[in-house]
């Protein structure tokens, strides 16, 4: 398992669990100060727009980087909520240590990334791990349910969870820290 304490992740027990919004909330706090990369991993490939940038095609991986805060895209959400940059990677999971080493080039030793990714938690110990639950949701993720105990924050709903823990959590030049 790699350590990058520079990683923030955030993972949701099933859809619409409040992930994004949890991503955009932490941007929007910590890039008054601070510079910060926003980064969604998915399995699930799509055709990019033009708003999207190709930055490298692998076998079954695929690295863009978003151009474009005008659109409802969860990666457009977080260049709006006020990330310098924000990458989108979309790989199967048997790739995804390979997308992780070939993100590293892209990005910084020294700033602080939020990124929305359950599977990126398999691989990688991150500063600060989040869990976020949809209560209501019956079908939760098997792989995010066996995550629970390494989380560093759990809760409910969203963005109304994040504002208890919000003073927690703080970005330094050696990485995300609990504070």
């Amino acid at each position: 398992m790699h350590k990058n304490p520079h990683f923030l992740i955030i993972s949701g027990t099933g859809r619409n669990t409040g992930k994004t919004t949890v991503a955009c909330k932490l941007i929007q706090h910590f890039s008054r100060a601070e510079n910060i990369i926003g980064i969604k991993i998915s399995p699930h490939f799509h055709q990019q727009g033009d708003h999207s940038q190709l930055i490298f095609k692998g076998e079954d991986y695929t690295i863009y980087q978003e151009n474009s805060a005008k659109k409802s895209k969860d990666t457009s959400r977080m260049l709006k909520a006020g990330a310098c940059k924000v990458i989108y990677i979309e790989v199967r999971d048997y790739k995804l240590e390979e997308a992780y080493q070939h993100l590293l080039k892209y990005i910084p030793n020294d700033t602080c990334i939020i990124c929305e990714s359950p599977a990126l938690r398999s691989l990688l110990q991150p500063g600060i791990f989040i869990i976020v639950d949809n209560p209501d949701q019956t079908n939760k993720k098997p792989e995010v349910i066996k995550q629970v105990k390494m989380a560093d924050f759990f809760f409910k709903n969203g963005a109304e969870g994040l504002e208890k823990i919000i003073g927690k959590i703080k970005p330094t030049s050696k990485g995300w820290m609990c504070a």
